[in-house]
């Protein structure tokens, strides 16, 4: 089967020729490129240099447009130093305790949240609100140690969402607050379900920021392992056993749960 394409009528297979004009016959069988390319080459990677190139180039373009904003616009402080300051305490938060270890995390949350330092003197002097040696220190040592791990797996689970299903909702007029929570969120929802459970977890079994943060009274900031610890340190292996019985406990229900959520996430998907 050929065509002509400046008639737009199809020919007799063996025409070379359009009869109407004379226009070459195009042959989709013959004249039609290839699907996939003929030759294959492997992409070469990339080198230190252009990396290190490429991430001096984004700090360097953030850096000189903050240094113009704080020229052109009339202000006392540059705000900009401001915002860059945010940016990087974010980023602190919520990969770097991922990497670090949790007693230089509880380290550093003990100079922060200190009675002796700006911080921790403005929370206590202005609203009663002590966070070393309390249980509210063991709760904030477990989330910063914890939440890279939430953070993390939503992002993972946003980043694998299809742009169609965002773009299929702004066609039919859905604004952007509701996209995110009827389609992105559900879309998401067992990575981000996922990554709860891996924080409660791993904030279950926290150490070494709690110890650091609000120490081992007992009754008021021990941990589950905390408790272990000291038990065993006393020689009482049952009351250790118990704990530790029940921390499996906990952890097997977290696994199943786990497997629970990934099986419901991939049950629409085919598998080989």
């Amino acid at each position: 089967m050929s065509y002509c394409v400046n008639c737009g009528v199809e020919l007799d297979p063996s025409a070379k020729t359009c009869p109407l004009c004379g226009t070459p016959a195009w042959h989709p069988e013959l004249d039609a490129p290839p699907y996939f390319p003929a030759n294959s080459a492997a992409v070469q990677p990339a080198s230190r240099r252009e990396a290190a190139i490429l991430l001096t180039a984004m700090l360097v373009s953030v850096s000189l447009c903050c240094g113009l904003l704080n020229l052109f616009l009339p202000t006392d402080r540059p705000w900009s130093l401001y915002v860059i300051g945010a940016a990087v305490m974010l980023w602190v938060w919520f990969t770097l305790p991922m990497v670090l270890p949790p007693t230089v995390a509880g380290f550093f949350l003990l100079l922060l949240f200190s009675r002796r330092r700006p911080l921790g003197e403005f929370l206590f002097e202005q609203f009663d609100f002590k966070v070393v040696q309390t249980w509210l220190g063991c709760v904030i040592a477990a989330t910063v140690i914890a939440f890279p791990l939430m953070y993390r797996n939503a992002r993972a689970a946003m980043e694998q969402i299809d742009m169609n299903l965002v773009y299929a909702g702004r066609t039919l007029g859905m604004s952007d607050t509701k996209i995110f929570w009827t389609v992105i969120v559900p879309t998401a929802g067992p990575g981000i379900a996922s990554g709860t459970i891996l924080t409660f977890a791993r904030a279950l079994g926290e150490y070494g920021a709690t110890s650091m943060l609000a120490g081992n009274i007992p009754g008021k900031t021990g941990t589950i392992s905390q408790k272990i610890a000291m038990v065993i340190q006393d020689g009482d292996y049952l009351t250790a056993g118990i704990w530790v019985a029940i921390v499996m406990i906990i952890a097997f229900l977290v696994i199943f749960l786990m497997n629970i959520i990934s099986g419901s996430k991939m049950k629409h998907i085919g598998r080989w």
